[in-house]
């Protein structure tokens, strides 16, 4: 039995069904929301003083960013 099938028996009862699925329908998401509207993705990079200035929401709508330097770079949606 691998460290991986343990884990998996032990903390099974935390798997989140269908995550890949959900993950990829909300990163589509943020594509077309950057195409439509380019500015939008100040909104989704991670900031460390909006973060600390009660913005907490950053932390996880940084992984649905196409870009992390707020521009939209459409190479990025295909690596």
């Amino acid at each position: 039995m691998t460290v991986f099938d343990r884990l998996e028996r032990r903390f099974g009862w935390l798997a989140f069904p269908g995550f890949l699925r959900y993950y990829a329908l909300f990163h589509v998401l943020v594509f077309v929301l950057q195409i439509i509207r380019p500015d939008i993705g100040q909104f989704f990079e991670f900031d460390r003083a909006k973060i600390f200035s009660r913005e907490v929401w950053r932390v996880a709508t940084m992984f649905f960013a196409g870009s992390q330097f707020g521009t939209f770079n459409p190479v990025s949606a295909f690596c």
